[in-house]
This record gives structure tokens, C-alpha cells and sequence, in this order.
């Protein structure tokens, strides 16, 4: 059973050099002349009276229907030739098809282990910068407690002069715009305790906590696809943008800020912002976020404060993000 395929592939190219010397049209030629030949010999080599002679239907029918039949064999044979070419150039295409699958899985394969080594050591950084913090954490804020006082008791008067154990409110101090921008930096490893503790203060602002904590939810996920905010060099935005931007301006006139000129960043993220739900509402919570912060840090900030902000890891996600989803190239009406 296992030696007849064997045999039939190499007697193939023999057949196929037999069949290649006389084509199906010439044997058909060749037949034809040679029963035109063996009909009209004995013909003309015999007297045949009129009387005698088959009628002349008969004869051009007992002509005609052999030839006939020659070539249609001859149109046959040539069909089946045809077909069994077209068969083996299909085989050897699928053939083909098949180790090309086989080579794109197998690297498929090596580049998905190659990412997931990356993804963890990315989240193992994460964790290592922001300690004691997750992604799905809502920030804990701090809020001053309202001052109490107590109305003093008649009886009491007389004790009135000892001190009460009253909770004092706790003052926090604003960060500075430096300081502001210093903490969208995020910190730069576990070492960075200055951007920790900026980190940690940043933390008690209410908006200012819910937008670092939207940016390091999608700094994981394009993490996760090889995009890292340290390895983008945007152009930087001028003051004058980051102005403009915040009075609401949309259009040519900001499209400077989608500064991200990496075309594979970009085109991994579009693709995680097509296939990936959450992390769409993650991309359009942050711009919403951004924008709003963006309004109200421009009123005190300076140009050289607004062109920080364009280099910290949060400005340049805000900036990849927005040129993704077009953000910067609509108008204020839309």
C-alpha cells in the first residue's frame, strides 16, 4: 500500500515525456488521414456500378462518425490533461501555503513569548516604582476636617479655661507647579524617593488622583504591546499651544500637540484601541481628564512649565493618545 503512491510520482515525469512528444490534435490528424486513406482506397481501387453503390447518406455517414469520434477522444484527452496539471500546481500551492502557515505560527509563537517577557518585566517595574499602589486602587484623599465649636456649658464655666482634646484640621499645602508636573512624571524606580513623595502628594488632589490613576491604567495596557513612554521623543509643543488648547481652541491650530512621530507606537496603539473595550474608555477618560486639567493648570503656569509638560510620561501618553483618535484634528464644533 505504501509503495504505490512511490511508484506512480516516478513513472509520472516518464508518462508526462511520453504524452509531451505526439499531443492529443496530432494523433487525432494522424487517425483521421489514416481512415480517410483506409475509406477512399477501396473505393477508387474498385469499379463500383451505380446501381451497387450505398447511398450517398450512408457513405458520408460511415465517413464522418469515426472522425468524429477521434476527436472528441482527442478534445478529451487534452481536458484531462489540463485538469491533472491544474490538480498538481494546486497541490504544490498548498503545499506551499502550508509551510509558510507553519513558519508564521512558529514565529507568532516566539514574538508572543518575547512580549510576555516584557510585559512582566514592565509590570514588575510598575510595581517597583508605585509600592503599595494598584491600578484598580481608588486613590485615597485626604480631606481637612471642619473645625469644631463646642458651645459652652453654663455649669461648665468654671472649667472652661482647661483645654478640650478638639481635632484639629489638617492643612495641606498645594503643590507647586514644578512639583505638579514633576508628579505626571511619575516616578523613575523605586530609588526615585522624590518622585515618590511628589507621587504620594499628588495623591490628596482629588483630580489630579484620578487622572494619574486613569494615565497608569493605560500605561500598563501599551505596556503590554511594547510602548513605553520613555522610548517616544515628541516634538514638543510650544506654550502658545498648551494655551490655545486650554481656551478650547480645536483644530490646525493645536495639531501640534499630537507630536508623536513614532509610527509604531501608533499603530500599536490604534490597534489596542480597536480591539481592546476597556482600554477605550481608558484612552477617552484620560483625554477627558487631561483636557480638564489642562484648564486649570495654564491659568498659573508658566512656558517653561507648559513645555515640561509636554516631555513627562503622562503629557507624551495624552499627546499619542489624542493623535490616535484624532482628538487634535477636529474642530471646536464637532
Amino acid at each position: 500500500m505504501t509503495d504505490a503512491p512511490e511508484t506512480d510520482e516516478t513513472d509520472l515525469p516518464k508518462n508526462e515525456g511520453l504524452r509531451s512528444k505526439v499531443s492529443p490534435v496530432q494523433a487525432a490528424a494522424a487517425l483521421t488521414i489514416l481512415w480517410a486513406l483506409a475509406f477512399f482506397i477501396p473505393i477508387l481501387s474498385q469499379r463500383i456500378s451505380f446501381e451497387n453503390a450505398a447511398p450517398p447518406f450512408f457513405t458520408i455517414l460511415t465517413l464522418v462518425l469515426p472522425i468524429l469520434f477521434i476527436w472528441l477522444v482527442a478534445i478529451t484527452t487534452m481536458a484531462m490533461r489540463r485538469l491533472r496539471a491544474e490538480t498538481r500546481d494546486l497541490q504544490r500551492t498548498i503545499k506551499e501555503m502550508h509551510k509558510t502557515i507553519e513558519g508564521e505560527l512558529a514565529a507568532q509563537a516566539e514574538e508572543r513569548e518575547n512580549w510576555t517577557f516584557l510585559q512582566q518585566e514592565q509590570l514588575t517595574k510598575i510595581r517597583d516604582i508605585t509600592p503599595g499602589i494598584t491600578v484598580d486602587q481608588e486613590p485615597q484623599v485626604r480631606r481637612p476636617f471642619a473645625p469644631f465649636e463646642p458651645r459652652p456649658d453654663p455649669e461648665d464655666v468654671a472649667q472652661y479655661g482647661l483645654p478640650l482634646a478638639h481635632p484639629t484640621p489638617i492643612e495641606t499645602v498645594p503643590l507647586t507647579t514644578t512639583e505638579t508636573v514633576q508628579a505626571l512624571n511619575f516616578p523613575n524606580n523605586s530609588d526615585d524617593k522624590e518622585g515618590l513623595r511628589l507621587m504620594r502628594r499628588a495623591s490628596e488632589d482629588r483630580n489630579l488622583a484620578l487622572l494619574m490613576k486613569t494615565a497608569r491604567q493605560a500605561l500598563t495596557s501599551l505596556s503590554q504591546d511594547g510602548v513605553f513612554m520613555d522610548d517616544l521623543v515628541p516634538d514638543a509643543p510650544q506654550p502658545q499651544v498648551w494655551r490655545r488648547f486650554a481656551k478650547g481652541v480645536r483644530g490646525p491650530a493645536i495639531a501640534a500637540l499630537g507630536g508623536i512621530r513614532d509610527r509604531s507606537a501608533v499603530a500599536l496603539t490604534k490597534g489596542r484601541l480597536k480591539g481592546d473595550i476597556e482600554f477605550r474608555e481608558t484612552a477617552h477618560n484620560l483625554l477627558r481628564e487631561f483636557d480638564r486639567f489642562v484648564l486649570e493648570f495654564e491659568k498659573i503656569a508658566s512656558d517653561d512649565d507648559l513645555l515640561a509638560l509636554g516631555q513627562t510620561r503622562s503629557g507624551r501618553l495624552f499627546m499619542l493618545l489624542g493623535r490616535c483618535t484624532g482628538t487634535f484634528e477636529r474642530t471646536a464644533a464637532a
